[in-house]
C-alpha cells in the first residue's frame, strides 16, 4: 500500500476536485489545490480551518504558464514532495458542431484541458515522489468521438494519449499514471451538458472519491497507463 502524504488536486474549489481535496485531507494528507474564483477559494479556506484540514488553496489558472510556474515554486519552497497529482481542472465548452464551434472557445478548452496538465506535469515532475501517482481525468467521450462534443471530446482524447505517454516515460521512476473516466455525477458541468437530466438520479462527487484514492494507494506499476471507468471500479470495490 502506498501512503499519500502530500497531494495536488487542480480545480479543487468545486465538484469532483472539491470532493477529492476534502477526502485526501480527511485521510491525513496535506493537499495543495487550485481555483480561480475568489469566493470559492475563500469558502474552501474557511472550511479547512473549521475542520482543521491541511489544505493549501492557491489562486491559479492551469492554462497560464506563469501561474503554473508560481504553483510549482510554491510547492518546491514548501519542502514537500508530491505523492499524488490529480489533473482535475477542465471546462466543457459549447455543445455545437465543429463547423459552428467558435475558434476562441476551442482554443480556451484546449488551453485548460490539455495545455494545463502538460505544463504543470512538466514543472512538477522533479517534485513527484518515485513510486507516486499521476491521475488524468478523461470522460465517456474521451476515447470515442461523439457529435456536438467538440473541443471537450478532442481534449479528452489528448488527455488519454498524454497519460499513456507519461506512463511509458515514467516507468523507470515507478510513477503510476491512471486515466480515469469518472462517469456521471451531480456537478455543474454535467448539468450544462445535460440540462434536461434530473441531478438527483446521479451520484455525488463525494461518492466517487474512493475509486481515485484506491488506485493511488493500492494500484501497482502494472496498472500504469490503464484506462478505468469509475463506475465499474466502484462496483468491483463493492460500492
Amino acid at each position: 500500500m502506498f501512503k499519500i502524504n502530500t497531494a495536488l488536486v487542480t480545480g479543487g474549489t468545486k465538484g469532483l476536485g472539491h470532493a477529492l481535496t476534502l477526502a485526501l485531507a480527511k485521510q491525513g494528507a496535506h493537499v495543495f489545490t487550485t481555483g480561480r474564483n475568489a469566493d470559492a477559494i475563500a469558502s474552501l479556506q474557511t472550511l479547512a480551518r473549521e475542520e482543521s484540514l491541511s489544505i493549501d488553496v492557491l489562486r491559479s489558472d492551469v492554462s497560464s504558464w506563469e501561474d503554473n510556474q508560481m504553483l510549482a515554486k510554491h510547492i518546491e519552497e514548501s519542502g514537500r514532495s508530491l505523492d499524488l497529482v490529480i489533473h482535475n481542472a477542465s471546462i466543457l465548452g459549447p455543445r455545437v458542431t465543429l463547423q459552428e464551434y467558435p475558434v476562441e472557445q476551442f482554443e480556451k478548452v484546449m488551453e485548460i484541458n490539455v495545455n494545463g496538465p502538460f505544463m504543470l506535469t512538466k514543472l512538477l515532475l522533479p517534485h513527484i515522489t518515485n513510486g507516486g501517482c499521476i491521475q488524468m481525468l478523461s470522460s465517456g467521450v474521451g476515447n470515442q468521438g461523439r457529435a456536438e462534443w467538440g473541443a471537450y471530446c478532442i481534449s479528452k482524447f489528448a488527455t488519454e494519449g498524454m497519460g499513456q505517454i507519461l506512463a511509458a516515460e515514467l516507468r523507470e521512476r515507478q510513477i503510476r499514471v491512471h486515466i480515469i473516466d469518472p462517469g456521471s455525477m451531480r456537478t455543474e458541468m454535467r448539468a450544462k451538458a445535460y440540462p434536461q437530466e434530473d441531478p438527483n438520479t446521479l451520484i455525488t462527487p463525494a461518492e466517487n472519491t474512493k475509486v481515485f484514492l484506491w488506485l493511488a494507494t493500492q494500484g501497482g506499476l502494472e496498472t500504469s497507463g490503464q484506462r478505468y471507468k469509475a463506475k465499474e471500479l466502484r462496483e468491483e470495490l463493492g460500492d
